[in-house]
Order: structure tokens, then C-alpha cells, then sequence
């Protein structure tokens, strides 16, 4: 069996790391047998935005796209690498929208995902400001 276990939280994290291992080992030798049990811990990690980091950045990104077209989202489990570099330093992960329809889109990892190109200028121009703000507020 495999599959991944994501949480926002590392104490949580672990108390399933324990739990999974002793259930697994209860059942086996609930039927006289003897389990193999691995978990890979850190290999499918959360994308977390520093709360800090996001509220300072938020009016660079409400200048770009305009205030109706930024929307906090609540946390989501996909694993993207971007969570091992902000095991270094704070991080912001935003969705810059290219897909030609959102309400018809197919996942990005879609052969049916279809991108509109003229969104891209807009994750251009987001990163500069980004990091002009970033460089002027932090000086």
C-alpha cells in the first residue's frame, strides 16, 4: 500500500505517523504475522505561505491583478518543491491564472489543460513587483 499523508501541522503529522504504525502493527499481530512498515517523512511536504510575508506582499500582487482578482485561499495539501525552500527562508506560492476558461479548466496536469499566453505578461510583471517591494519594504 502507498500513499501520501499531508498535514499542516508537524506534531499532527507525527501523532499519525504513530498511529499508522501502531494499528498496522496490532493487525498483524492480531493475525500472527509480522509487519514492514515505511514512511518517508518530508518527500510530500505542504505548500505554506508565511502568514507575515503574505500580508506584507498582498498590495504588490492587489497593484498587478487588481483587488477583485486576488483571493486568499484556504490551505491546500498538493505538494509542490516550493515548500523545501521555505524550510529556509519565508515564502509566498501564488496561482498566476492562465488557463483560457477557469470554470472549464482541466488540471495543469491535464493533457486538456489549455494556457492563455497573454496571462503570462501578468506573472511577469507580479514577480517585478514583487521584488521591488520586497527590496524597498525590507531595506
Amino acid at each position: 500500500m502507498e500513499g501520501t499523508i499531508r498535514t499542516f501541522n508537524e506534531d499532527v503529522r507525527e501523532q499519525i505517523h504513530a498511529s499508522i504504525r501502531n494499528k498496522v502493527e496490532m493487525i498483524a499481530a492480531a493475525s500472527g504475522a509480522e509487519a514492514k512498515l515505511e514512511i518517508f517523512s518530508g518527500i510530500a511536504k505542504v505548500t505554506y505561505n508565511d502568514p507575515s510575508l503574505t500580508e506584507q506582499m498582498l498590495p504588490s500582487l492587489r497593484r498587478v491583478y487588481g483587488d477583485e482578482n486576488v483571493i486568499e485561499r484556504p490551505y491546500v495539501t498538493g505538494a509542490e518543491d516550493f515548500p523545501f525552500f521555505t524550510d529556509h527562508a519565508p515564502g509566498l506560492y501564488f496561482f498566476n491564472g492562465v488557463a483560457v476558461d477557469p470554470s472549464k479548466a482541466s488540471s495543469n496536469h491535464s493533457p486538456y489543460f489549455a494556457a492563455d499566453e497573454r496571462n503570462l505578461k501578468f506573472g511577469m510583471k507580479s514577480l517585478a513587483q514583487l521584488a521591488v517591494d520586497y527590496l524597498y519594504l525590507n531595506q
